[in-house]
């Protein structure tokens, strides 16, 4: 398995990021429903566990930036953005 923390560093280390466009979004983000991922968690065992990672993995990558002082926006909804 991939170490995120590890590629996390990599990236954020080499490269300028000001933007971030992603689907999942930082745990500090409102959750509006999780209707529909109960729904798909019936049929995938580990799903609610995999989103559970993912939103870990967003928080780290928010951190670094925002450490760093490199992002002004993140994305992760066509209607949804903030601006840090």
């Amino acid at each position: 398995m991939i170490n995120p923390e590890f590629w996390i560093y990599v990236i954020c280390t080499n490269f300028l990021i000001d933007t971030v466009v992603t689907h999942t979004a930082p745990s500090h983000c409102e959750l509006f429903s999780k209707s529909n991922l109960n729904q798909w968690a019936k049929n995938d065992s580990s799903l609610l566990k995999d989103v559970q990672s993912e939103r870990k993995t967003m928080d780290m990558i928010l951190h670094h930036l925002k450490t760093d002082n490199q992002l002004v926006l993140w994305s992760f909804s066509p209607k949804l953005a903030f601006r840090y």
